[in-house]
Protein backbone atom coordinates (compact mmCIF):
# COMPACT_ATOMS: atom_id res chain seq x y z
CA UNK A 1 0.00 0.00 0.00
CA UNK A 2 1.15 3.81 -0.94
CA UNK A 3 1.35 6.39 1.56
CA UNK A 4 -0.90 8.89 1.22
CA UNK A 5 0.06 12.78 0.41
CA UNK A 6 -2.49 15.31 2.08
CA UNK A 7 0.07 18.11 2.29
CA UNK A 8 2.73 19.14 2.98
CA UNK A 9 23.61 11.29 5.54
CA UNK A 10 25.73 10.96 6.04
CA UNK A 11 25.09 13.02 8.79
CA UNK A 12 27.29 15.07 10.99
CA UNK A 13 26.30 13.49 13.80
CA UNK A 14 26.75 9.73 13.59
CA UNK A 15 24.93 8.02 15.41
CA UNK A 16 26.45 4.93 18.21
CA UNK A 17 24.44 3.02 19.90
CA UNK A 18 23.45 5.98 23.07
CA UNK A 19 24.67 8.79 21.33
CA UNK A 20 25.09 10.76 18.88
CA UNK A 21 28.64 11.65 18.38
CA UNK A 22 30.00 14.75 15.98
CA UNK A 23 32.84 13.77 13.17
CA UNK A 24 33.84 15.91 10.33
CA UNK A 25 35.48 13.94 7.72
CA UNK A 26 33.79 15.52 5.09
CA UNK A 27 36.79 16.88 3.88
CA UNK A 28 38.57 13.31 4.49
CA UNK A 29 35.94 11.78 2.38
CA UNK A 30 36.30 13.72 -0.32
CA UNK A 31 39.42 13.51 -1.21
CA UNK A 32 40.14 10.54 -0.66
CA UNK A 33 36.84 9.83 -3.24
CA UNK A 34 39.01 11.91 -5.60
CA UNK A 35 41.22 9.26 -5.51
CA UNK A 36 39.64 5.79 -6.62
CA UNK A 37 36.40 4.54 -6.23
CA UNK A 38 37.66 1.79 -5.55
CA UNK A 39 38.50 3.09 -1.97
CA UNK A 40 34.61 4.13 -1.07
CA UNK A 41 33.44 1.00 0.34
CA UNK A 42 36.49 0.49 2.69
CA UNK A 43 36.13 4.04 3.50
CA UNK A 44 32.63 3.82 4.70
CA UNK A 45 33.46 0.72 6.44
CA UNK A 46 36.16 1.79 8.46
CA UNK A 47 35.39 5.59 8.92
CA UNK A 48 31.54 4.66 9.77
CA UNK A 49 31.43 1.65 10.91
CA UNK A 50 27.81 1.82 12.18
CA UNK A 51 26.23 3.59 8.86
CA UNK A 52 27.37 2.76 5.92
CA UNK A 53 27.33 6.11 4.04
CA UNK A 54 25.65 6.32 1.13
CA UNK A 55 26.84 8.58 -2.11
CA UNK A 56 24.09 9.52 -4.38
CA UNK A 57 24.19 12.32 -7.54
CA UNK A 58 23.27 15.45 -6.16
CA UNK A 59 19.96 16.91 -7.27
CA UNK A 60 19.07 20.54 -6.50
CA UNK A 61 16.64 21.17 -3.65
CA UNK A 62 12.92 21.79 -5.33
CA UNK A 63 10.04 23.38 -3.91
CA UNK A 64 7.36 21.33 -2.15
CA UNK A 65 4.96 20.55 -4.87
CA UNK A 66 1.82 18.90 -4.17
CA UNK A 67 -1.18 17.07 -5.92
CA UNK A 68 -4.33 14.72 -5.20
CA UNK A 69 -3.75 11.36 -2.43
CA UNK A 70 -3.36 8.06 -3.62
CA UNK A 71 -4.66 5.13 -2.08
CA UNK A 72 -8.38 6.08 -3.26
CA UNK A 73 -8.82 8.95 -0.96
CA UNK A 74 -8.66 12.55 -2.60
CA UNK A 75 -7.75 15.54 -0.15
CA UNK A 76 -6.93 19.07 -1.10
CA UNK A 77 -3.44 19.86 -0.33
CA UNK A 78 -1.64 22.99 0.33
CA UNK A 79 2.23 23.58 -0.47
CA UNK A 80 4.20 24.20 2.87
CA UNK A 81 5.11 27.63 1.68
CA UNK A 82 1.49 28.73 1.83
CA UNK A 83 1.05 27.10 5.17
CA UNK A 84 4.10 28.92 6.86
CA UNK A 85 5.06 31.60 4.62
CA UNK A 86 8.81 31.97 4.22
CA UNK A 87 9.30 34.66 7.06
CA UNK A 88 9.10 31.33 9.65
CA UNK A 89 11.41 29.21 7.43
CA UNK A 90 14.39 31.11 8.69
CA UNK A 91 16.82 30.72 5.79
CA UNK A 92 19.83 32.32 7.58
CA UNK A 93 20.02 29.21 9.78
CA UNK A 94 18.60 26.55 8.01
CA UNK A 95 20.12 27.64 4.41
CA UNK A 96 23.36 27.01 6.37
CA UNK A 97 26.05 24.92 3.82
CA UNK A 98 22.81 24.06 2.60
CA UNK A 99 21.95 21.35 5.14
CA UNK A 100 18.58 20.93 6.06
CA UNK A 101 18.55 20.61 9.64
CA UNK A 102 16.38 17.57 11.53
CA UNK A 103 15.80 17.56 15.15
CA UNK A 104 15.31 14.22 16.28
CA UNK A 105 12.91 14.73 19.59
CA UNK A 106 13.62 11.93 22.27
CA UNK A 107 13.11 10.59 25.84
CA UNK A 108 12.81 7.46 27.54
CA UNK A 109 11.57 4.46 25.85
CA UNK A 110 12.60 5.76 22.35
CA UNK A 111 12.11 3.22 19.71
CA UNK A 112 15.51 3.02 18.00
CA UNK A 113 14.10 1.92 14.15
CA UNK A 114 11.36 4.75 14.41
CA UNK A 115 14.29 7.05 14.15
CA UNK A 116 16.93 5.31 12.85
CA UNK A 117 14.99 4.57 9.67
CA UNK A 118 14.36 7.49 8.54
CA UNK A 119 17.96 9.03 9.13
CA UNK A 120 19.11 6.25 6.60
CA UNK A 121 17.40 8.23 4.26
CA UNK A 122 18.29 11.44 5.98
CA UNK A 123 22.28 10.56 6.12
CA UNK A 124 22.77 10.65 2.63
CA UNK A 125 25.77 12.77 0.58
CA UNK A 126 25.51 13.56 -2.47
CA UNK A 127 27.87 14.96 -5.15
CA UNK A 128 27.46 18.27 -5.84
CA UNK A 129 28.59 18.68 -9.39
CA UNK A 130 29.76 22.45 -9.00
CA UNK A 131 31.96 21.95 -6.50
CA UNK A 132 32.57 18.45 -7.54
CA UNK A 133 32.87 16.73 -4.39
CA UNK A 134 30.23 14.96 -2.21
CA UNK A 135 27.91 17.00 0.30
CA UNK A 136 25.91 15.75 3.30
CA UNK A 137 21.99 17.46 2.98
CA UNK A 138 20.63 17.05 6.03
CA UNK A 139 21.92 17.69 9.54
CA UNK A 140 20.56 15.34 12.33
CA UNK A 141 20.44 16.45 16.32
CA UNK A 142 18.65 15.02 19.10
CA UNK A 143 16.64 17.38 21.12
CA UNK A 144 15.19 16.15 25.06
CA UNK A 145 14.05 17.76 27.78
CA UNK A 146 17.39 18.11 29.54
CA UNK A 147 20.68 17.30 28.28
CA UNK A 148 20.99 14.20 30.80
CA UNK A 149 21.64 10.63 29.80
CA UNK A 150 18.06 8.97 28.39
CA UNK A 151 18.26 5.27 28.01
CA UNK A 152 21.96 6.04 27.59
CA UNK A 153 21.82 8.69 24.92
CA UNK A 154 22.44 12.15 25.57
CA UNK A 155 20.48 14.76 23.42
CA UNK A 156 22.50 16.96 21.41
CA UNK A 157 20.24 20.03 22.63
CA UNK A 158 17.43 20.93 25.37
CA UNK A 159 14.08 22.27 23.81
CA UNK A 160 15.01 25.43 25.08
CA UNK A 161 18.60 25.54 23.44
CA UNK A 162 17.72 23.52 19.75
CA UNK A 163 18.61 25.57 17.06
CA UNK A 164 16.27 26.28 14.48
CA UNK A 165 15.15 22.95 12.66
CA UNK A 166 13.12 22.33 9.53
CA UNK A 167 12.06 19.26 10.23
CA UNK A 168 11.10 17.79 13.48
CA UNK A 169 10.69 13.85 13.92
CA UNK A 170 9.37 11.86 16.73
CA UNK A 171 9.63 8.65 17.22
CA UNK A 172 7.37 6.51 19.58
CA UNK A 173 8.78 7.48 23.12
CA UNK A 174 7.22 8.14 26.62
CA UNK A 175 6.88 11.89 25.77
CA UNK A 176 6.44 14.51 28.60
CA UNK A 177 4.82 17.96 29.25
CA UNK A 178 7.73 20.00 27.81
CA UNK A 179 8.19 17.74 24.75
CA UNK A 180 3.84 18.53 24.04
CA UNK A 181 4.98 22.06 24.74
CA UNK A 182 7.98 22.33 22.35
CA UNK A 183 5.35 20.46 19.79
CA UNK A 184 3.63 23.42 19.77
CA UNK A 185 5.65 25.90 19.68
CA UNK A 186 7.79 24.21 16.51
CA UNK A 187 3.95 23.78 14.39
CA UNK A 188 5.09 27.14 14.11
CA UNK A 189 7.93 27.25 13.34
CA UNK A 190 8.95 24.01 11.40
CA UNK A 191 8.32 23.29 7.78
CA UNK A 192 7.43 19.66 8.59
CA UNK A 193 6.68 18.10 11.59
CA UNK A 194 6.83 14.13 10.95
CA UNK A 195 5.82 10.94 13.83
CA UNK A 196 6.46 6.82 13.60
CA UNK A 197 4.76 4.59 14.65
CA UNK A 198 3.20 5.78 18.25
CA UNK A 199 5.15 8.79 17.92
CA UNK A 200 1.79 10.10 16.50
CA UNK A 201 0.06 10.15 19.68
CA UNK A 202 2.22 12.96 21.38
CA UNK A 203 1.53 14.94 18.00
CA UNK A 204 -2.04 13.92 19.03
CA UNK A 205 -1.73 15.06 22.29
CA UNK A 206 -0.61 18.11 21.55
CA UNK A 207 -3.52 18.70 19.68
CA UNK A 208 -1.57 19.17 16.44
CA UNK A 209 -3.89 16.36 14.46
CA UNK A 210 -7.14 18.04 15.00
CA UNK A 211 -9.08 17.90 12.35
CA UNK A 212 -6.52 16.66 10.10
CA UNK A 213 -5.70 13.13 8.82
CA UNK A 214 -3.16 10.56 10.57
CA UNK A 215 -1.70 7.04 10.73
CA UNK A 216 -0.09 5.26 13.38
CA UNK A 217 0.88 1.66 14.14
CA UNK A 218 -2.36 -0.61 13.06
CA UNK A 219 -2.31 -2.33 16.20
CA UNK A 220 -2.92 1.20 18.07
CA UNK A 221 -5.24 2.42 15.69
CA UNK A 222 -8.43 1.81 17.04
CA UNK A 223 -7.36 2.72 20.84
CA UNK A 224 -6.42 6.13 19.10
CA UNK A 225 -9.64 6.51 17.61
CA UNK A 226 -11.25 5.95 21.38
CA UNK A 227 -8.36 8.50 23.23
CA UNK A 228 -7.78 10.83 20.11
CA UNK A 229 -11.43 11.29 18.54
CA UNK A 230 -10.77 14.62 17.00
CA UNK A 231 -8.13 13.19 14.30
CA UNK A 232 -9.37 11.19 10.86
CA UNK A 233 -7.25 8.25 11.43
CA UNK A 234 -6.77 6.03 8.60
CA UNK A 235 -5.44 2.21 8.66
CA UNK A 236 -3.88 0.27 5.76
CA UNK A 237 -1.22 3.05 4.62
CA UNK A 238 2.21 3.52 5.12
CA UNK A 239 2.29 7.30 5.97
CA UNK A 240 0.02 10.00 5.45
CA UNK A 241 0.63 13.91 4.98
CA UNK A 242 -1.59 16.46 5.31
CA UNK A 243 -0.33 20.48 5.58
CA UNK A 244 2.99 20.63 7.65
CA UNK A 245 2.44 16.92 9.19
CA UNK A 246 3.81 13.70 8.29
CA UNK A 247 2.77 10.64 10.05
CA UNK A 248 4.28 7.56 9.41
CA UNK A 249 2.57 3.96 9.96
CA UNK A 250 5.04 1.57 12.55
CA UNK A 251 8.60 0.78 12.81
CA UNK A 252 9.80 0.16 9.33
CA UNK A 253 6.70 2.82 7.65
CA UNK A 254 9.63 5.43 8.99
CA UNK A 255 11.61 4.40 5.93
CA UNK A 256 9.40 4.76 4.12
CA UNK A 257 8.23 8.76 5.10
CA UNK A 258 11.98 9.26 5.19
CA UNK A 259 12.37 8.35 1.71
CA UNK A 260 9.09 10.16 0.66
CA UNK A 261 10.80 13.35 2.46
CA UNK A 262 14.43 13.27 -0.11
CA UNK A 263 11.90 12.58 -2.49
CA UNK A 264 9.94 15.83 -1.31
CA UNK A 265 13.01 17.80 -1.41
CA UNK A 266 15.39 16.74 -3.45
CA UNK A 267 13.37 14.85 -6.42
CA UNK A 268 12.37 11.19 -7.15
CA UNK A 269 16.13 9.93 -8.87
CA UNK A 270 17.55 11.30 -5.55
CA UNK A 271 15.03 9.44 -3.38
CA UNK A 272 15.51 6.53 -5.49
CA UNK A 273 19.20 6.16 -5.41
CA UNK A 274 18.68 6.33 -1.80
CA UNK A 275 16.59 3.41 -1.83
CA UNK A 276 18.80 1.39 -4.03
CA UNK A 277 21.91 1.65 -1.71
CA UNK A 278 19.46 0.72 1.28
CA UNK A 279 18.67 -2.44 -0.24
CA UNK A 280 15.16 -0.79 0.77
CA UNK A 281 12.88 -2.81 -1.85
CA UNK A 282 9.31 -1.27 -0.96
CA UNK A 283 7.64 1.33 -2.99
CA UNK A 284 5.24 2.47 -0.47
CA UNK A 285 7.52 5.82 -0.51
CA UNK A 286 6.25 6.76 -3.59
CA UNK A 287 3.80 8.96 -3.97
CA UNK A 288 2.31 9.56 -7.98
Amino acid sequence: MNGIRLQPSIFDELFYPGNFVVVNQYDIINSLAKISNVLEPMIRASLFPVFSHQIILFMKRREFFTSTVTAGIGLSVVPLSNVLGKEKLQPGISEENNLIPVAVAISKGTTEIDFVGPCAAFETWLFDKEEKKYKPRFKIFTVGETLDAVDNRIPDFTFATAPASRIVLVPAQQGSDALLAWLKEMNTKAELIMSVCVGARHLAKAGLLNGLSATTHHESIDRFIKDYPDVKWIKGVRFVEEKNIATAGGLTAGIDLGLRIVDRYLGRESAQVVADHLEYQGTGWKVN
